[in-house]
Order: C-alpha cells, then sequence, then structure tokens
C-alpha cells in the first residue's frame, strides 16, 4: 500500500471512528480527568507512591475499594461529592474541567468544601434533613433523588424529616461519608481524610493537615496534555495533532453542552414566567436542584429564588388587574407582620412581592385603564370599539360607558377615560377618513350622544376629547370645545370642524385677526404662551371666528372668545374670563353689565365665606376672616377654569391655612341664583 493510499485509508478511518473517539473521552470524565487517570492507575495498580496518586489518596491508608470508583471523575478530581466551581473560590482548588466540576490540592479539601455547602443548607436555608438536603444537592430526576434520599438515611440510619445537627463533626462526618458513597461508589478515603476535612469546614482546631512532604495535585497537573496516556489503545496510538483535536473537540463538546444547558433552562423559566402573568399559574418552575445543576450552589440558590419571587409577582399581577386601589392596599396592610412573628422576614418578602405588583398594575392600568375595564370587569358590559364607521354601534356602546366610566378610574385611581387607546387612534383613523361636511356632522353626533342635558354634565365629552389628544388635533379641540357650556349651546364640534376647514382653504380672512385675538387673551390663561395647549385654545377661538364670517352671524373676536372660552373682561386691574352661567345668575342681581353681575356674585360668596370664620394667608400673613372676604372682593384674581380663580398676590397667590392656593370657585353660588 503505498503511503499516499495508506494516509487516505487512515483519513478515512478516523472519520468514521471520530464520533465513537470523542464519546470514549467524554465517558472518561474529558481531557481534564484523563490528565489525572495516571494517578487512580497506579493506586489500582498498588503503587501510591506516584505522586498524584499519592496527592488523591489523602491521609492516612485508604482502604481497598474497586477500580470504578478510582476512575470516577470526582475520585481522580480530589472532589467525592462531585461539587461544582461556578466562581466559588474554595481552599485548596486548582482548577474545573468544562462542566465546572472543581478540582481539589486533595481530597481533605474536596471533602471540605463539601462539608461548608452542606452547613449552608442548615444556617441559612433551614435545611437540615437528609429528604431536604439531598433534595436540594442532587440534580438529577425525582426517581434517582429518592434513591439518593434512601441509600443516604439507610447508610446513616436516620428517617428522611429526621432533624440533623451538622454542626456536630460526628453527623457531619456520617452524612459526608453516606453521600460519597451515593457520588462515586465507596468511601475510597481512610477516616483520618474525611475527619480532617469535616473539621476543617466546622471550623474545629486540630484538623489535621497535609503533610509537607505529602504531594498534593498542582495546576500543572490539570493543564491541556496531549500527551498523557488514556489507557484506551486507539486514542493513544493517534499521532499528536489529531489527539490535540481531540482533546480540543472534546473540552468545547463539554462547554457547549453547559452553555445549552443555560439555554434549556432559560427557556424553560421565561416559559412558565409568560404563563404565570397570563393565566395566574406557577406550575412547571423549574426546581432549585436544576438551577444548582446549571449554575453552581451559591449562584443556582439564589438564582431560583429570585426566578421564585418573578413567579409569583407575575402570578398576583395577573389577579390584580381588575382590582381596586383600595384592596391593593386593604391586602398589603393584611400582609404585614407583627415584629414578633416567627415568620416575619418570610412574611415581609410576600408583602413586597405584593407591593411590588401592585405598583406595577397601577402602573400599567394608569397609561390604558379602559382596557382593563373592559377585559377585567365584565360585570360593567363594555364592548370593544371596534368599527368606527358603525356610528350607531359606536355611539351606543359610548352611552353605555358612560354610567361607569368615573367608577373606573375611581376603583384604579387614575384619570377619567372613556376609550383604550386602540379605541382612540381607530377613531381618528376613520375620522381623518372623512370629508370636513362629515367629519363635522360625526364629531356634533359625539358630542350630543355624550353630553347628559338633564344633568348638564360634560365630564365624558371632555373625558373623550382628551382620549384622542394629539391623535387628532382638530377632533379633540372640537370636542373640548363641545364640552363647554357655551359649545353646549352653539354645536361647538360642527362650528369647529367647518371653522377649520374655513381656515385652511383661506375661504375668509379670519386669520389676520389672529395678533388681535393672542394680545385679548394675553395674561389671561392659567397655561403658558407657546405652550401646545395655549395654542389650541388660540386655533379653537380662530376656527370658530371663521365659521361666524362665514355664517353671517357675530363676526366680533370678543364674541369668538366668548364663545369658545368665555367672555373677557378687567376685574380689579386684571384681565379675567367671566363664568359661562353668569348671564343666568338674575336673582336679586340689580344690575346690567356682566362685570356688575360678577362683582355682586363675588359679594355673595365672600358674606358666606365671612360666616364661615375661614382665613387666608396674605402676604406671609394670616388675616383674619373679615379682611379675606375683602380680598375675594378688592384683590386681582387670575382665572384657572370656568368660573374658579385664584386670588393674586404680587407674583404669588393668596393661600389657605395649608399653604395651597386657594381656590376661589363660583360655581355652587352661581347655581344657587339660578332661577
Amino acid at each position: 500500500m503505498s503511503p499516499d493510499v495508506s494516509r487516505k485509508t487512515y483519513a478515512l478511518l478516523r472519520e468514521r471512528v471520530w464520533p465513537q473517539l470523542q464519546e470514549t473521552v467524554d465517558a472518561m470524565g474529558g481531557p481534564e480527568a484523563i490528565g489525572l487517570t495516571q494517578g487512580s492507575a497506579a493506586r489500582a495498580a498498588g503503587k501510591v507512591d506516584v505522586r498524584v496518586s499519592g496527592a488523591q489518596a489523602g491521609l492516612g491508608t485508604p482502604p481497598s475499594v474497586p477500580d470504578k470508583v478510582l476512575n470516577t471523575i470526582g475520585y481522580k478530581f480530589c472532589n467525592p461529592l462531585n461539587i461544582k466551581a461556578f466562581g466559588n473560590n474554595w481552599s485548596g482548588m486548582v482548577g474545573q474541567d468544562a462542566r465546572g466540576h472543581a478540582i481539589f490540592e486533595t481530597p481533605q479539601d474536596g471533602i471540605c468544601a463539601a462539608a461548608k455547602i452542606l452547613k449552608t443548607y442548615a444556617s441559612k436555608y433551614g435545611i437540615n434533613t437528609v429528604d431536604g438536603i439531598v433534595d436540594r444537592f442532587c440534580a438529577a430526576s425525582d426517581s434517582v433523588t429518592r434513591a439518593y434520599i434512601s441509600n443516604v438515611c439507610k447508610a446513616m440510619g436516620v428517617n428522611p424529616g429526621e432533624a440533623l445537627d451538622v454542626k456536630d463533626p460526628q453527623v457531619m462526618t456520617k452524612l459526608i461519608s453516606a453521600m460519597m458513597r451515593q457520588e462515586i461508589g465507596a468511601v475510597a478515603y481512610s477516616q483520618e481524610t474525611i475527619t480532617a476535612g469535616v473539621h476543617k469546614a466546622l471550623g474545629i482546631a486540630g484538623a489535621a493537615e497535609q503533610p509537607t512532604d505529602k504531594p498534593r495535585l498542582t495546576s500543572k497537573d490539570v493543564a491541556f496534555n496531549p500527551n498523557v496516556q488514556t489507557g484506551d489503545p486507539v486514542i493513544d496510538a493517534l499521532p499528536l495533532p489529531d489527539k490535540i483535536k481531540l482533546f480540543r473537540a472534546s473540552r468545547q463538546r463539554r462547554g457547549q453542552q453547559a452553555q445549552q444547558a443555560k439555554v434549556e433552562l432559560k427557556r424553560s423559566v421565561d416559559n412558565v414566567l409568560s404563563r404565570a402573568i397570563n393565566t395566574g399559574d406557577v406550575s412547571g418552575l423549574p426546581d432549585v436542584a436544576d438551577f444548582i445543576s446549571v449554575y453552581g450552589q451559591d449562584e443556582g440558590v439564589r438564582m431560583h429564588a429570585e426566578v421564585e419571587k418573578q413567579a409569583q409577582l407575575n402570578s398576583a399581577i395577573h389577579s390584580m388587574p381588575a382590582m381596586s386601589v383600595g384592596d391593593m392596599d386593604a391586602t398589603s396592610r393584611a400582609l404585614t407582620p407583627q415584629k414578633d412573628d416567627p415568620e416575619y422576614a418570610t412574611r415581609m418578602e410576600q408583602k413586597a412581592t405584593w407591593d411590588k405588583a401592585a405598583e406595577k398594575v397601577k402602573t400599567e392600568r394608569a397609561k390604558d385603564p379602559m382596557r382593563f375595564a373592559i377585559v377585567g370587569i365584565p360585570e360593567l358590559g363594555f364592548k370593544p370599539i371596534q368599527d368606527w364607521s358603525n356610528q350607531t354601534l359606536a355611539i351606543q356602546e359610548l352611552g353605555n360607558r358612560i354610567s361607569s366610566y368615573k367608577d373606573v378610574a375611581k376603583r384604579f385611581g387614575t384619570d377619567a377615560h372613556i376609550l383604550t387607546k386602540t379605541e382612540a387612534t381607530a377613531l381618528c383613523q376613520t375620522f381623518a377618513n372623512l370629508d370636513e361636511d362629515h367629519q363635522a356632522e360625526y364629531a356634533q353626533k359625539l358630542s350630543d350622544a355624550i353630553f347628559d342635558p338633564v344633568t348638564g354634565d360634560s365630564d365624558a365629552l371632555a373625558a373623550l376629547a382628551s382620549d384622542i389628544g394629539k391623535n387628532h388635533h382638530l377632533l379633540s379641540i372640537a370636542l373640548g370645545v363641545a364640552s363647554t357650556p357655551q359649545g353646549r349651546e352653539n354645536n361647538g364640534a360642527l362650528r369647529q370642524i367647518k371653522g377649520n376647514y374655513y381656515r385652511r382653504n383661506k375661504v375668509n380672512d379670519a386669520n389676520k385677526d389672529e395678533p388681535e385675538i393672542r394680545q385679548k387673551l394675553d395674561g389671561v390663561l392659567p397655561i403658558p404662551p407657546g405652550s401646545p395647549e395655549y395654542e389650541d385654545l388660540i386655533s379653537a377661538v380662530l376656527n370658530e371666528h371663521a365659521y361666524a364670517l362665514q355664517a353671517g352671524g357675530s363676526s366680533d373676536v370678543d364674541t369668538a372668545i366668548e364663545n369658545v372660552i368665555g367672555p373677557v373682561a378687567e376685574h380689579n386691574g386684571a384681565k379675567i374670563i367671566l363664568p359661562s352661567r353668569l348671564s343666568q345668575a338674575s336673582k336679586d342681581l340689580m344690575t346690567f353689565t356682566k362685570l356688575g353681575a360678577f362683582e355682586d356674585v363675588l359679594q355673595v360668596y365672600s358674606k358666606d365665606f365671612l360666616k364661615g370664620g375661614k382665613k387666608l394667608v396674605y402676604r406671609n400673613q394670616v388675616v383674619s376672616p373679615e379682611q379675606s372676604a375683602r380680598l375675594i372682593n378688592t384683590a386681582p384674581l387670575k382665572w384657572v377654569g370656568d368660573g374658579v380663580y385664584f386670588i393674586r398676590d404680587g407674583l404669588r397667590y393668596v393661600t389657605d391655612e395649608k399653604g395651597e392656593p386657594f381656590r376661589l370657585d363660583l360655581n355652587d353660588t352661581i347655581s344657587r341664583r339660578i332661577k
């Protein structure tokens, strides 16, 4: 056979057996374990004087054990309980394999690290029974875990649920020995070795140390060494480049398996968390052993606890969307434990979980409360509006919501809304597809349907305008104007749509009066000039002005302002907007001017205020009820809403005794005087 044919034949054979060779290396524990095989092989042959073999054997004379025990990675790594490193810098640790199994200098170090883990179970987590310890420690199927618990209990002579004093060195020694037998198949060390590791973990003085002349494993022993003999004749006969490739592939494969385990665990966790928030079901959450097997003891326990809390939080969030703010707060108070409660820490965690869920629900509901009401409060009978082109059904559903939308706001602790965000967007899209005439008609229909003529309540119309907001400025402005007393009286929504059309197409010259409108409103409105809200009001007045010009009615600027905002007048040296219902308050008012009527209403209000004996704070001084009543009549005012004013105090405002700006609300006084 020629050299070329020989090379090709070898390459073909290698390609075919390569998967089996990788499996063989994996079965040996990977390159790190293979590098330490010489020690276990030497002990099996009775040569404990070999350096690696001496380090692995521990103190004293080790017992005779089967070769299969010596070939476990737990024995080779001086790590008889197969603990994983995962970021822990255990005393005596010199490395780890691709799957995270720690490698120690001596078995005493490995036993000490394992004992510290078991001690932490009891001190930090209250886990001190064989059942609890093995369930936490053993990352395996339920049947394997049950068998593990049974074997450990039999070896120790205890019941699964019996509390163990792991601070007792004799108890810990029995526990370590029993678990070691389960992990690597036998107790492979002398009693002196096990006692030394346990005593060191428990901090007992006088724990035996590895003599200075006794060998230890070093980082060099676990370094990548392709020249090491594996005991497999095929692998040992490979050319060095192929052997290096095989060992590296094994390390990479084991690393990929570890990474895949993380990916699969994350996928399982994400599925459970998603199901918890959508259905409230938290079953199927990976247990702590799954986390420990992937992330190690401390990190695995920490991550499992966090995920468990998140699952509970998601489940709580699922149950909360329809709950009132009052019920949420009441539940939080009920979860607050007494200081002497033995479960204080646990109950405080439960309360914190509830409070966090409640805050998240409150935040999400505030963004779109009507959506939560439709889905979460079926007894209200709300139905989603899906087709705004069907005006009859859409307006019918809006009418259905009028009686309860304020109850929703109160229940959720939010501003009043009558539409979901999706509905508001859809309404604006439907509206934008109409021509001006049909827009005006539809806007007026909405205005007429939502306004309650019996009570005079236009809050639902204002809420609708607010929900539309920036989605469609014109419709929002039109409905906002329609919600005012002036707008209700003169078809304000229709006039706004039509007037905007006239302005935009320059059908008349209403826009030339914009400077005059701005001058008349300067200093009157409670919002800063140039702000979006301020500009919307200017646009509303211009729309009204344009409509009036085209309709041939009263077309002066003052009338346009009055029809949109209210009549502007100067009172005590400051411009204000008079109450919209002032003209109706004629009882006992012997006056023939709007300003005179306003001043008469102030007189009535101030007398009522004086009778109440209340005091105001003016220029940082509390003044008498008599002085307070005089301020109401004589001080300049600032308009903040229909019939509502602040009393000016220089650049500030007069306050009540609590330090809040005093709201001079004349609406009740006007209502009492309307015939």
